[in-house]
């Protein structure tokens, strides 16, 4: 989820700030350029970093001018290894289904799919 993406962020800019000051500039920019470069046309095209449940709203209320609306389909398994199956709706339309280890995992699952089940991925 949001956390997760937010914890390895910090530790990437952290280790390039490590790297910066063990080593110096040079080391550090050949680190960005190696790990780092080789991504961002991916990115840049994709626009990966725009998540997949923001860019699915903005989509759909553009094309549509409906708000996608998720629903928990399934829930199951402990409360310490919880599994969620959700849907993504226009309207009545089931558009997707995603699942996912927390809600805001299975809700990004759902709109990454319905993305491509709509064919607005780009």
């Amino acid at each position: 989820g949001k956390a997760r993406h937010c914890i390895m962020a910090n530790t990437l800019e952290a280790l390039i700030g490590a790297i910066y000051l063990d080593k110096g500039y040079g080391t550090a920019y050949s680190f960005v350029e190696k790990i780092l470069f080789p991504k961002l046309k991916e990115i840049i095209e994709k626009k990966l970093w725009i998540d997949a449940k923001s860019m699915f709203q903005e989509r759909a209320q553009e094309i549509e001018g409906i708000t996608p609306v998720y629903k928990i389909i399934k829930e199951s398994g402990p409360d310490h290894a919880k599994k969620f199956l959700v849907g993504v709706y226009l309207g009545k339309e089931l558009v997707a289904k995603g699942n996912g280890r927390s809600k805001q995992d299975a809700e990004q699952s759902a709109a990454r799919n319905a993305l491509e089940a709509k064919g607005w991925e780009d």
